[in-house]
């Protein structure tokens, strides 16, 4: 059987019903200079003319790699091109954004640099085109060295980690054994919470840039369900999980608290919670109530957000 053969770089991008933005994808990062790469382009089923622009750049170009798959969600999307990836480096880009000019070479250079760096992290532009738009950069390299610091950082509301998978650059073997959770929204935040302690060390560039779209369907835009709350209660607290393990952030502890609690308390809405929550295999016995140290933290952590979730976890509350 032949070797694979080795590549320097392997980008991910799962697509479904991107039509609009998925030329202007592909073509910035084909356009990035990397040749030694694979652009692995995951067609999870889209009713669109996604398979054929896909197929048309498959044929145009050696370094594309198409495979049209059923439709499972971005998580089992993203699995296929992990099961895929031929590369020494491994990025994630959604079809609806594009990658900036001059990002992923400088991103390629620290790692080859500096061996034990294990994830380069480069800007991110949030909801671009929109009036809320808003760039997170730094001025300076900067790395974080330790994955309990990396977590901490990417915690710390206003440090430099940012919570994407898709502004980053990774070596291949942190996905070794990782794959991203199916049937659930909020996977980005599972998938964060058991990758960032595994980091050894993170650099932070200026260079470059991710540009971040929020569609009309995606879900901060969606109306909620079930499954969008249930998820978020599940989500987070598997992170207040791993935040206690950790240590060092009792505020943020304390928000996250009140937050799942917040959510639970919605999950009225839609039936039994109890019943809710054993679909996703958490005991609603795990929820725990806010204390007043909790509440009292969250005041202090931020007057207005806190006031905010402080007077909605009361309002709830009210209503039994």
């Amino acid at each position: 059987m032949e070797s694979p053969i080795s590549l320097k770089l392997s980008v991910i991008v799962p697509i479904f019903k991107a039509e609009d933005y998925l030329e202007a994808c592909i073509e910035s990062i084909l356009s990035q200079g990397v040749d030694n790469m694979e652009l692995i382009l995951v067609d999870d089923g889209s009713p669109d003319r996604c398979p054929e622009i896909c197929d048309r750049y498959a044929a145009a170009d050696p370094r594309v790699v198409v495979v049209h798959k059923r439709n499972g969600g971005l998580s089992a999307a993203r699995n296929t091109g992990i099961d895929m990836a031929r590369g020494e480096y491994l990025a994630f880009c959604d079809s609806d954004d594009f990658i900036a000019p001059g990002t992923y070479l400088p991103a390629i250079e620290a790692l080859d640099q500096f061996p034990d760096i294990e994830a380069v992290q480069f800007p991110i532009t949030e909801r671009y085109n929109t009036p809320e738009q808003f760039e997170r950069r730094v001025p300076s390299p900067v790395t974080v060295v330790g994955g309990d610091n990396v977590f901490r950082s990417w915690q710390t509301e206003g440090d430099v980690v940012t919570g994407y998978i898709i502004n980053k650059v990774y070596r291949r073997r942190l996905f070794d054994t990782l794959r991203f959770r199916d049937g659930i929204y909020y996977e980005d935040r599972y998938f964060e919470t058991d990758l960032f302690p595994m980091i050894r060390a993170m650099r932070i560039i200026p260079e470059g840039g991710y540009f971040y779209n929020v569609c009309p369907g995606s879900i901060v835009n969606s109306k909620l369900t079930e499954k969008h709350v249930a998820s978020r209660v599940v989500a987070d607290h598997y992170l207040s999980l791993a935040i206690e393990r950790i240590g060092g952030l009792d505020e943020r502890l304390s928000v996250l608290k009140c937050y799942i609690y917040y959510y639970y308390l919605k999950l009225g809405r839609y039936g039994n919670r109890k019943a809710i929550l054993a679909k996703y295999d958490l005991s609603s016995e795990e929820i725990a109530v806010p204390s007043l140290k909790d509440l009292w933290r969250v005041l202090k952590y931020s007057s207005r957000k806190g006031l905010s979730l402080f007077t909605k976890v009361r309002k709830l509350l009210s209503k039994g």
